[in-house]
């Protein structure tokens, strides 16, 4: 069926119609998105101007002192973190809309913005995670400090925990006289070998987890290793077949001749029965 010019021309308009219509809806897409990523970071960089003392009270809410009104705070609650859906997203401290709740009136009436009280809780995580260089030697000798008592911390707990591993190990030399079965000896001793590889590795610090004695108990392996293989109650060889290798080939030029000649020849042999001319015979008679 072929269209007159004038339907030909209306559908091409309509396509060119849609086609420019539906750019020009992405357009406004675009441009919206760029618009709430540009009020996103100009929010970042003015709750970064700004004095918000950051309180964290709990695992998942936070309380940030207001820079305008004194001794007026804003609780903030964690939402969804490990949100990764969102495209609106700061690109400064990585936070999006559906991450936290702010109390303050930029949130207010179920709307859901990414206000500067929601920037400094993300910039107070980012720094947390990741702190920064010390801007005076003030900052650096208190850095100094910090790593120092970590240090001293961690050591008083490898203390504590050596004392009590010489405790229990007391406590066993005493016991051991008692032990009657060979089984439970047998197993004692074995884990005392592996006791002995942990005690070699963690002299040094950290630990050379490559020579850690692995506990085959706990470890992880894929459920077709090592599989044994089941008795069949079939044979699963495959047979070969009686006739395999006999086929029927094309003959050549001179085995068609012969045959051609072959038939020839027998035609020529069969003989024909001769009719006699004479009156015909009536079919129950016999002539």
């Amino acid at each position: 069926m072929v269209l007159p010019k004038s339907e030909k021309d209306r559908i091409a308009a309509s396509k060119s119609s849609s086609c420019s219509q539906s750019m020009i809806m992405q357009g406004k897409e675009h441009h919206k998105i760029l618009e709430r990523v540009r009020e996103t970071s100009g929010r970042n960089r003015t709750s970064k101007g700004m004095s918000l003392e950051v309180i964290q009270e709990d695992h998942g809410l936070f309380t940030v002192c207001s820079d305008t009104y004194k001794n007026k705070y804003y609780p903030i609650e964690a939402h969804n973190v490990t949100c990764e859906s969102c495209r609106d997203r700061c690109p400064y401290c990585q936070v999006c809309k559906c991450m936290y709740i702010c109390s303050c009136d930029d949130n207010a009436a179920g709307r859901k913005n990414i206000c500067k009280h929601i920037h400094a809780v993300g910039n107070f995580l980012k720094n947390k995670s990741h702190p920064s260089k010390p801007k005076s030697p003030t900052e650096e000798i208190e850095m100094i400090q910090d790593i120092v008592c970590k240090e001293d911390s961690t050591r008083s707990q490898v203390e504590e925990q050596i004392t009590e591993v010489k405790m229990k190990l007391q406590s066993l030399l005493s016991e051991c006289d008692e032990m009657k079965d060979l089984e439970s000896v047998k197993a004692l001793n074995n884990h005392l070998s592996k006791a002995y590889g942990i005690v070699h590795a963690g002299r040094t610090y950290p630990a050379q987890s490559n020579n850690l004695p692995v506990d085959t108990s706990t470890v992880l392996e894929p459920s077709n290793k090592n599989v044994v293989k089941q008795d069949r109650l079939h044979s699963t060889k495959k047979r070969k077949r009686k006739d395999e290798g006999k086929s029927l080939k094309k003959p050549s030029v001179r085995a068609r001749q012969e045959i051609v000649e072959s038939l020839a020849k027998s035609q020529s042999d069969i003989s024909f029965p001769i009719m006699s001319t004479g009156a015909i015979c009536d079919e129950h008679s016999y002539c």
